[in-house]
C-alpha cells in the first residue's frame, strides 16, 4: 500500500445509495454526485433507507454515514 499524505489531491464525490432494508441487501439505486442535494424517483410505497460516503478519483472511500430512513406514501 503506498504513502497516504492526507492531502486530498483528486476531487471526492459522494456515492448515495438507496435500499429496501436497514442492512442495504437490497440495494435499488446508486447515485455518483459532487452536489449536496439529489433528487430520485421512486415508484413503489413503503420504507426506504439512505446512506452515503465520499469517494475520490482513485477510488478510495470512505465509511458510510448512518442509515437513515424515510417513506413513500
Amino acid at each position: 500500500m503506498g504513502n497516504d499524505s492526507g492531502e486530498v489531491l483528486s476531487p471526492l464525490a459522494s456515492v448515495l445509495e438507496i435500499a429496501t432494508d436497514i442492512n442495504f441487501t437490497n440495494i435499488i439505486q446508486t447515485e455518483f454526485t459532487n452536489i449536496t442535494s439529489q433528487q430520485i424517483l421512486i415508484n413503489s410505497v413503503g420504507d426506504y433507507y439512505w446512506r452515503v460516503r465520499a469517494r475520490d478519483e482513485a477510488g478510495n472511500e470512505s465509511v458510510s454515514s448512518e442509515p437513515r430512513k424515510f417513506t413513500v406514501e
